[in-house]
């Protein structure tokens, strides 16, 4: 598989690596997969969070080949969901939070020691920084929900009171939410975990289910494919390494 993608890499003229290439593919592939997962049982949750636990599994090691950083991720996030589910201190939140971040450090601390520049070639650091954001806002939300649950009120805004999570989710829906392809956790974007669970409970029994998805989707679909290939042509030409150089000073 490797050798595919870099000859194609090679036949573009080199435009772009061949491990990115796999990325851009894993990106597109993902698309019809929105068709499949509409097709899951609305009854049944769990089938779609196993859905897209495969998926991230499937994509993470088999494709792109991200063994110990697959398991990085899913340890990471494996200590949140534990610590948060067990400990009861005043700071939890902030020390997830601070948890989070030193392992996030340890990936980019990693990239520099061995001389990783820029996106000169695929590593699993974009897919940790979307997995960080979550996990991190996973802790706050836990701490709201548990602070309305204890006094009854709360000084939280409204945005954090739609957001906080008063029922603690099962180790499956936890991870679902983690490694949900419809907000690729490879690029992005992230999402509130109770956004997630309203969309995989009770949306499919919404009003909403029968609005047609095709044309929006279409429309981001246009404007992604436009935004990849501008990076695509130019984004080694105005790379911040490139811009170091004095050939680019230079220019007038």
């Amino acid at each position: 598989m490797d050798h595919f993608f870099e000859s194609v890499a090679a036949r573009m003229g080199d435009q772009i690596s061949g491990d990115h290439l796999k990325l851009v593919i894993c990106v597109i592939t993902s698309l019809p997969l929105a068709v499949v997962y509409r097709t899951l049982p609305p009854k049944s949750p769990t089938i779609r969070h196993l859905f897209s636990i495969f998926h991230a599994i499937t994509t993470m090691v088999f494709v792109l080949k991200f063994y110990t950083d697959a398991l990085h991720i899913g340890l990471t996030g494996l200590f949140t969901y534990v610590f948060m589910k067990y400990y009861r201190g005043k700071r939890i939140a902030y020390i997830n939070f601070i948890f989070v971040m030193i392992s996030l450090s340890i990936c980019h601390l990693d990239r520099k020691i061995n001389g990783l520049e820029g996106s000169s070639k695929l590593d699993y650091s974009a897919p940790l920084m979307v997995a960080i954001i979550k996990f991190s806002s996973f802790g706050f939300n836990v701490t709201d929900g548990r602070k309305t649950a204890t006094s009854g009120t709360t000084t939280i805004n409204a945005y954090n009171e739609r957001m906080k999570i008063a029922k603690y989710p099962s180790l499956i829906e936890y991870f679902g939410w983690i490694c949900f392809f419809g907000g690729f956790f490879m690029v992005g974007p992230t999402s509130e975990y109770m956004d997630y669970y309203r969309f995989t409970n009770t949306f499919s029994f919404s009003k909403e289910k029968y609005m047609s998805p095709y044309i929006p989707a279409l429309r981001h679909i246009i404007v992604g494919i436009g935004s990849a290939a501008i990076v695509v042509l130019v984004g080694d030409k105005f790379s911040y390494t490139r811009m170091l150089e004095d050939s680019f000073l230079n220019l007038q």
